[in-house]
C-alpha cells in the first residue's frame, strides 16, 4: 500500500518535477516504446514499500532484507542519478551492481559454488573464483531485467512472477524466511504495477530495475546457499524471460559487429509490440503497449512454474530450460515471419487493386504506382 500511494503521488505532483523525472522517455531513445513524457522514478516507491516492510518484519525476512537494502544502496543511487538526468553510462551503473552484489558476497558469504556441472564446480569451489561467479551473475540478471523493461508492467510482472515461483520453492523446501523475503519485494513491486500498467502513469526506471533485478537475484542466490538440494539450473527458469531474452540480444549484437550496450528494438517484447500495431486493431502505441505485455506475461509464467516441479532436480531442470529455449525461437521466429508478411501482402494487394484499373500498366510504372 505504502509503495501505491508513493507511485500515485509521484504521478499526481508530475507537473513540479517532469524536468528533471522525465529524462530520455520522450521517445528520444532507440529503445523507447513511449512519446509521452513521465515520471521514471517509480523505484523510489518500491524502496519506500520495502522500508515499510523492514519496519513490520522480524527474525531472519528481517535480517535478509536490511542486508539487501544495505547492499542494494550503490546500485539504487547510480540508477537514480541516470533517472533525474544527472547522467550515469550504461557502465557505471553496471559497475554499481557489480559493487552492490560485492557487499551482498561479503556480508553473506554466500556464492554459488556448486550445482552447475562436475569440472566447472571444482574451480567454483575456489572462494575466488565462486564469488567473482556470483558477482557476474547477480549483476547479469539485474541488468536483463533493465533490458526487458521496455513495456507497461512487463518487467514488474515478469519480477512477481520470479519471486513468487521463489517463494514456492522456499516453502516446498521449508525455508520460510526466504519465502517471506520474497514475498515482501513481490509485493512492493506490486504497489508501483497498479499505477504503471496498463496506462503507464509512472515506470520504473534505472533504479527501480536495477534494483528489482538485483533482488531477485540475491534472493535466488540466497535460496540455493540455504537448501543445497535446490537445483542450481531451476533458478535459471525462474529468470528465464530476462535470461533468454538478454542472451539472444547480446548474441544478435555481437554477430552484428555492434556493441553489447548498444539499444535496439528487437527485444521479444518489441517484437510483439511491432506486430501488434501491423497487424491488430490498436493504432498506437499507447493503446497496443498494455496490450503486448498481457501477450507475454503468461509466457513467463510457464518456465516459473517448470522451475518449482524442477526445483530438486537438475535433469529435469536443464529437460525443461531446453525446452523453454525451444519454445521462445520458435516463437520469436513467428514473430519475425508475422511481422514482415503485411508489407508484401500489402504489395501484392496494391499490385491487384491496380491492374484492374490499369490493366496495361508496365512492370516499371506499376512499382511506382504502388510506391505512391
Amino acid at each position: 500500500m505504502s509503495s501505491f500511494l508513493v507511485a500515485l503521488v509521484v504521478v499526481l505532483t508530475k507537473d513540479s518535477h517532469l524536468h528533471r523525472t522525465a529524462k530520455g522517455h520522450a521517445g528520444l531513445e532507440v529503445q523507447s516504446m513511449h512519446k509521452a513524457p513521465t515520471p521514471r522514478i517509480g523505484g523510489v516507491a518500491f524502496v519506500t514499500g520495502l522500508l515499510i516492510a523492514l519496519l513490520l518484519l522480524a527474525g531472519e525476512a528481517f535480517s535478509l532484507l536490511a542486508l539487501m537494502l544495505a547492499a542494494g544502496i550503490p546500485v539504487f543511487v547510480v540508477g537514480l542519478c541516470e533517472d533525474i538526468g544527472i547522467g550515469a553510462r550504461p557502465y557505471k551503473r553496471l559497475l554499481a551492481a557489480m559493487i552492490s552484489s560485492l557487499i551482498m558476497v561479503f556480508l553473506t558469504g554466500a556464492t554459488i559454488d556448486r550445482g552447475v556441472a562436475p569440472y566447472v564446480d571444482q574451480a567454483l569451489a575456489v572462494t575466488l573464483i565462486g564469488a567473482v561467479f556470483t558477482i557476474i551473475v547477480a549483476t547479469s540478471i539485474s541488468h536483463a531485467f533493465n533490458l526487458i523493461d521496455g513495456l507497461n508492467g512487463l518487467a514488474m510482472s515478469v519480477a512477481v512472477i520470479s519471486l513468487v515461483s521463489l517463494s514456492f520453492i522456499a516453502l516446498r523446501f521449508d525455508d520460510h524466511a526466504v519465502a517471506l523475503l520474497a514475498a515482501v519485494i513481490a509485493l512492493s513491486i506490486l504497489g508501483v504495477f497498479f499505477v504503471n500498467f496498463p496506462f503507464g502513469k509512472i515506470f520504473l526506471g534505472d533504479a527501480g530495475a536495477y534494483l528489482i533485478g538485483f533482488m531477485v537475484a540475491w534472493v535466488a542466490i540466497l535460496l540455493m546457499e540455504r537448501n543445497p538440494g535446490i537445483s542450481r539450473w531451476s533458478m535459471l527458469l525462474v529468470i528465464f524471460w530476462p535470461f533468454v531474452d538478454t542472451t539472444f540480444a547480446v548474441l544478435r549484437r555481437v554477430l552484428k559487429g555492434v556493441s553489447i550496450a548498444a539499444p535496439d528494438k528487437l527485444h521479444f517484447h518489441h517484437l510483439v509490440l511491432r506486430t501488434i500495431l501491423r497487424h491488430g486493431k490498436a493504432k498506437s502505441r499507447s493503446a497496443a503497449n498494455p496490450v503486448a505485455s498481457s501477450l507475454v506475461m503468461p509466457l513467463a509464467v510457464i518456465p516459473a512454474i517448470l522451475a518449482v516441479v524442477a526445483s530438486d532436480s537438475r535433469g529435469l531442470s536443464i529437460l525443461f530450460l531446453g525446452l523453454c529455449t525451444v519454445g521462445y525461437l520458435m516463437a520469436r521466429l513467428g514473430l519475425v515471419a508475422a511481422f514482415r508478411q503485411t508489407p508484401q501482402e500489402a504489395y501484392r494487394s496494391s499490385v491487384a487493386a491496380i491492374e484492374k484499373i490499369q490493366p496495361a500498366t508496365t512492370s516499371s510504372r506499376l512499382d511506382e504506382a504502388v510506391l505512391d
